[in-house]
């Protein structure tokens, strides 16, 4: 370090040289190398590449214009803080800043990435090494067994517990100030100035092996491993007495794996029932115990501010308040990202390509910052190049008759997808549903709306970023665009896995689970397939048409004869929305798409049109929601909604919906009277040519013929069809790149 320290004035980082040709490829002129090296980006020295993660340490705003309005923000307060936002916001970036500017020490609790990298591994070994009872017959029981009145067994468990790892977070603290303690022995007798010595210190920090050539941190934490508990406590306290004042911020980054780790190992405090906690509950209360006056900054894609409040309220902490901190901003302008690859690579680019990089970017850090370093490897005129290759391996985007070249080149697959995205992981979150219909929502309509509940899942599974107000968005196109893979692909997110899941489990709510979009879908593969009777289940004498194939028309009241309109191929969208009672009329009257979801005073969640065999036609009503309670638990009939009760609040509506109704032919709908004196049968026509479908449910009179006729969905015969093209990914690519 004393080495290091001599010349860090002069040569604080290793900087990275651009190259004239790089993988086959022409990159740089000398002219442009030149320029770049006057930029001095650091290098990562276990790739060789740009590091972006402490370009400019101290001047981000020459990148972000915002971010001194940000880093105001989080640090006008005196509590702690709990920084959670999605992967790839700036979290990482934003606690280096504060460190730089404030001092302090940082934690992470992993490794990072080749492109990616964070400190020191000497916390993320910590974690990894510890022992359990199970495995090795020493170290840790994994399942402590909490109750109010906890048994001795459990409560020996649980202290055995929190000692054992306590010692290791304290090794763990002694190590980093043993360091901290010589660094500024040496710092001072250079005639650091405190600034100087606060990025020197960061720089060691976050890139040990850039700076030392080896993870120094670890080298300590290995050797203090070997001390006894008395000599880490009395070292521990000396170390304290030395620096502790000097130090004003505690970082733990990436602090999700710890939040993941050992969940069952650890108890609450503060609750009348204790509950289950990991072993972030203990870093943070070891941590706040030894730096009582500090600020502590927890850096989280996983939100739980509750155990961490447990935690503080159980140390010996002077602050024990913490807020959550969240909604970075991102470069939210065609404008902005132009400034911001503007600096790297002055005048490149055209105008419609900075448009297209924030169609699908959305001026994400995380997103932007991978682009350029790929650009300064490959050279401004393989952009293109670089930003395919990117959304392919990222995004998971594949135009059909276009190749991303450099794809499958190893440095565009140095970022793992598996973090960013976890297939897994998203198909048994409690979140699972409000990813489906936030894919829904913009695939089909275009539009992202907060979520006000699973907030903190979406965004732990990096699918949503916070917003200012707390609630989260699913709005990132490359996000979405995965996202829109694993819908099609799910076992519980698409159409089918949301059936089944509702026929196993009858309380599963449907109502924000983007169903009808997906029951479309069902509908249009199954009335190629099938005739009415298999589709649907008629209580009673069934008519004679249900034993035969129905095809979806679209609705052409405002015509005088012939009322409706075949449709030779499925239509590039299924459904049309409707707000208003006006706009259901506009669709009776003249529709483009063969389903409609209408305004929500009509009293359906669905509407379509059928012809039906023997020239009759029918428009067919789709409910999932039912006025009447069920009698008994167990009991699935319902009492269909009534004509008359379709635009219930508005008389005037209902009419216009009858007057239209009254256009077309009757519907028969069979009966097995005869007339007097005659054998053959009396053709009874329905009040009103209506089909009423109720979903997961049976009619209340399940025995007894309707009029107008009521039908029950046979889902189990529509999941025998293959599953369904909810929506085409070429218009979901579309809607990403016409963005403007």
């Amino acid at each position: 370090m004393a080495t290091f320290l001599d010349t860090a004035q002069e040569h604080l980082f290793p900087t990275w040289d651009p190259q004239p040709e790089y993988e086959g490829l022409a990159s740089w002129s000398a002219e442009d190398i030149n320029r770049l090296r006057g930029l001095s980006i650091p290098e990562n020295t276990r790739s060789a590449t740009p590091d972006l993660g402490m370009y400019a340490l101290g001047r981000l705003e020459i990148l972000d214009p915002s971010f001194p309005d940000t880093l105001r923000d989080f640090v006008n307060d005196k509590g702690h803080i709990f920084l959670s936002d999605t992967s790839g916001s700036g979290k990482t970036r934003l606690v280096t800043e504060v460190l730089d500017r404030y001092g302090g020490l940082y934690f992470t609790c992993s490794a990072g990435t080749s492109l990616n990298t964070h400190g020191s591994v000497d916390l993320v070994t910590a974690l990894a090494d510890i022992r359990t009872q199970a495995v090795y017959g020493s170290g840790l029981f994994e399942d402590i067994d909490l109750s109010k009145r906890m048994s001795r067994r459990a409560k020996t468990q649980l202290v055995h517990n929190q000692r054992h790892v306590r010692l290791i977070f304290e090794r763990l603290i002694l190590s980093r100030l043993l360091l901290f303690n010589e660094f500024c022995i040496l710092s001072r007798a250079r005639g650091f100035a405190d600034e100087w010595a606060r990025r020197v210190w960061v720089w060691l920090q976050l890139r040990p092996h850039a700076t030392l050539q080896h993870d120094c941190f670890y080298s300590i934490y290995c050797a203090v491993e070997r001390l006894g508990e008395d000599e880490v406590t009395r070292r521990l306290e000396s170390a304290l007495e030395t620096c502790g004042s000097t130090i004003s911020h505690v970082v733990i980054d990436e602090a999700d794996i710890a939040l993941n780790s050992f969940t069952n190992a650890f108890s609450t405090s503060t609750y009348d029932i204790p509950r289950h906690a990991p072993i972030f509950r203990e870093l943070i209360k070891c941590l706040a115990d030894h730096f009582p006056k500090q600020r502590l900054v927890v850096s989280s894609a996983q939100l739980d501010l509750p155990l961490m409040i447990d935690a503080l309220a159980d140390s010996r902490t002077t602050t024990k308040s913490v807020r959550h901190f969240g909604g970075l901003p991102t470069l939210a302008s065609v404008g902005r990202c132009a400034d911001y690859l503007g600096h790297f690579f002055p005048g490149a680019f055209s105008s419609e390509e900075y448009r297209l990089v924030y169609a699908w970017t959305r001026g994400r850090i995380r997103f932007l910052a991978l682009l350029t370093t790929y650009i300064l490897l490959y050279g401004a005129q393989n952009m293109m190049q670089c930003l395919d290759a990117m959304l392919a391996v990222l995004a998971d985007r594949h135009p059909p008759g276009a190749k991303a070249q450099l794809a499958e080149h190893h440095d565009f697959r140095r970022e793992s997808v598996v973090p960013l995205l976890d297939y897994k992981d998203m198909d048994w979150s409690d979140a699972c549903v409000s990813l489906r219909k936030s894919v829904i929502d913009y695939a089909l309509y275009g539009r992202t709306e907060p979520e006000a509940t699973h907030c903190a899942s979406l965004v732990s599974l990096n699918a949503a970023h916070f917003l200012d107000s707390g609630a989260a968005v699913v709005s990132e196109p490359i996000i979405l665009h995965r996202l829109a893979r694993w819908v099609q692909s799910s076992t519980r997110a698409s159409i089918f896995g949301l059936i089944r899941c509702k026929l196993e489990d009858n309380t599963f709510d449907l109502n924000e689970a983007a169903f009808v979009e997906g029951f479309a879908a069902v509908l249009w593969s199954a009335f190629n397939a099938f005739d009415v009777s298999a589709c649907f289940d008629f209580p009673g004498l069934r008519p004679d048409w249900v034993h035969h194939r129905a095809s979806l028309v679209l609705p052409c009241f405002r015509r005088r004869r012939r009322p409706f309109a075949p449709l030779t191929a499925r239509p590039e969208s299924l459904l049309s929305v409707a707000e208003t009672s006006d706009d259901v009329f506009k669709w009776l009257n003249d529709a483009s798409r063969p389903f409609l979801v209408p305004d929500e005073d009509f009293g359906a969640e669905l509407l379509f049109m059928l012809d039906l065999h023997g020239d009759a036609q029918a428009l067919v009503t789709v409910h999932t929601k039912f006025s009447e309670a069920k009698r008994t638990r167990r009991d699935l009939r319902a009492v269909p909604p009534r004509p008359h009760e379709f635009y219930k609040k508005s008389p005037e509506d209902n009419q216009r919906l009858m007057d239209i109704l009254a256009k077309l032919p009757p519907l028969p709908i069979g009966s097995r009277k005869r007339t007097r004196g005659s054998d053959a049968t009396k053709v009874r026509h329905a009040r009103l040519p209506l089909l009423r479908l109720l979903c997961f449910t049976e009619p209340w009179r399940s025995h007894e013929a309707y009029d107008p006729p009521v039908a029950s969905v046979n889902f189990g015969r529509l999941l025998q069809l293959p599953p369904p093209v909810e929506f085409n990914m070429s218009d979901v690519e579309n809607r990403i790149s016409e963005y403007r």
